[in-house]
């Protein structure tokens, strides 16, 4: 489970506002390979998406699970409230080392492949109807419900 940043980072530039940007919040089930993506407001836990991450969990009908991450507060945060609603079944809190971004290597390949395949996807929908889709769009929710 990872953040990644389909458009970059946001940078200012010279006191300009930084960049629109959007954050996706990631997560690959490693047995079948499925991905769960979701456009979030901001990095850190939010009602919302912890059920939405619940309800992916248990559509897979797992009882026992393994939710690993890196240590970054954010991250840590959301892991720690899926633990807590999952009272009763087994998951497992899983963190790499701090400055070990290769120790967690599937999280990490899934972010690049949920970058690659949102903004594959936003081109072909810029490209098939002339449009120039904005960062803030509805249809970027759309696009990364759909990646995962």
């Amino acid at each position: 489970m990872d953040y990644c940043f389909p458009e970059g980072r946001p940078k200012k530039n010279d006191g300009e506002e930084p960049k629109r940007t959007f954050t996706v919040l990631a997560l690959k089930e490693q047995i079948s390979g499925t991905t769960y993506c979701s456009i979030v407001p901001k990095k850190g836990t939010s009602y919302v998406i912890v059920a939405k991450i619940i309800n992916w969990i248990e559509e897979m009908g797992h009882e026992k699970i393994i939710v690993k991450c890196d240590n970054e507060p954010s991250i840590s945060q959301v892991q720690n409230e899926i633990i807590e609603k999952r009272k009763g079944k087994t998951t497992i809190p899983d963190n790499s080392p701090k400055g070990e971004s290769q120790s967690n290597g599937l999280a990490e390949h899934t972010m690049t492949e949920v970058e690659g395949w949102i903004r594959t996807i936003k081109l072909h929908i810029e490209n098939r109807t002339g449009m120039n889709i904005q960062a803030g769009s509805a249809i970027m929710s759309w696009i990364a419900r759909h990646v995962g």
